[in-house]
Formats: C-alpha cells, structure tokens, sequence
C-alpha cells in the first residue's frame, strides 16, 4: 500500500469511524457535532496521535501533526452536515480497512489499542441495541446486518460474541491484551457509563501513560 493511501485510510476514514460508532452511541446526528463534543475530539486527537501514526509509513511534503490538525478542522466544519448515520453506512466493510490493520500492527509490536477496543465495543452495543445510550433509534445499515445483530445479541451473555464474528474480525478475538480492554468498555456501556465520559477517562490515561498533561 502506497503511505499516503495509507494515511488517509488510517487517519481520515478510521477518524470518520470513531466519530461515527462512539458519536452515535452518545447520541449525537453528525461529524461537527462529534468533534463538538471536547471529549471527542479529544479522543480522536490521540487516537490518531497514539495509535495510528506510529504504524504510517513516511509521506514526503506531509507533516502528520499538521494532518491530523487539518482533519480535525474539516471534521468540525458544520456546513458539511455529514451524517453520523451514513458514516456507519457497512461498517462491516469499513472497519477491517480502516481500523483493524491499525490494531494488528499496535499489538504486534505490544502498543496500546484501548480506543480502538472502545470503538468496538461501540459498535457491539450499537448493533445488539440499535439504540444510543439515551434511547435514541440507530438503524444498523449494512450487507451483514442481519449477523452482526445476531453476534451482539449474545454480549451481555458472552462479552466475546461479537468479536468471534471472524469474517470480519478474523482472530482478534483471541489477542488478549484487546479482549480485555473491549470487554472492559462494553460492560461500562451495558452498565450505561456515558460513552463521553468513558472517551474523556480513555484520553485522560493514555496522555498520562505518554507522559502527557
């Protein structure tokens, strides 16, 4: 894969999916208001910092601070409208592209993934509820629809069912260190801790854990 593709992939289009399964669970309609929401933003600044420029390759005449900074103003322009709904649009198809190849490379060399497993452990309460954190309808949009929901149902009774979808997922549901963390998260959603308060802990640690402010 050429590096820009590369960054685009893991930082505009998994940036795109953070905002959409996290913003959707909280409730919120579209991107501007995701990066409205300081914790989201905030989560999405280090996701993109943390987690995924350590696995890009270099791209000559492209500073990725000053990237990321560009995404992050284009995302919260609110003239664009984009819909959070549309963002989760096949998120089958979307995730393994975007997201996935990310937590492969930070687990290989044994980096955090923890917002990556809450995005996923977002996306295993929005498909098992089809519903926000206060209620509101989300419609599940995607070729696998109908096994997504069927892998979710089961979270409450098996926190792991969703990622033993292996179509999508492949053998990441038998990393431990993820596990851990996104079974973490999806027991806080089901006990309905405010997934912008969870964002806003998840950021908060990891800037600790950097030495960060």
């Amino acid at each position: 894969m050429a590096p820009y593709e590369k960054l685009k992939l893991r930082m505009l289009n998994a940036g795109h999916s953070v905002l959409g399964l996290v913003g959707s669970v909280a409730g919120l309609e579209t991107i501007h208001e995701s990066v409205d929401a300081k914790q989201l933003k905030r989560l999405l600044s280090i996701f993109m910092e943390q987690e995924v420029m350590p696995t890009l390759n270099p791209v000559e005449g492209i500073d990725v601070y000053e990237y990321r900074d560009t995404l992050l103003s284009r995302f919260s322009n609110p003239f664009i409208k984009d819909t959070l709904a549309r963002i989760c649009l096949e998120s089958s198809a979307k995730v393994p592209v975007f997201l996935l190849p990310t937590v492969r490379d930070n687990l290989a060399v044994n980096r955090d993934t923890d917002i990556s497993a809450l995005v996923i452990a977002c996306w295993a309460y929005y498909s098992d509820r089809h519903a926000s954190q206060d209620g509101k309808s989300l419609e599940i949009n995607d070729v696998l629809a109908d096994k997504l929901h069927n892998a979710a149902s089961n979270n409450q009774m098996d926190s792991l069912s969703f990622l033993m979808l292996e179509e999508v997922f492949g053998k990441l549901v038998n990393e431990a260190r993820f596990t851990a963390s996104y079974q973490d998260f999806l027991e806080r959603l089901y006990h309905q801790e405010p997934v912008l308060l969870i964002s806003e802990k998840v950021a908060s640690n990891k800037l600790k854990l950097a030495g960060g402010c």
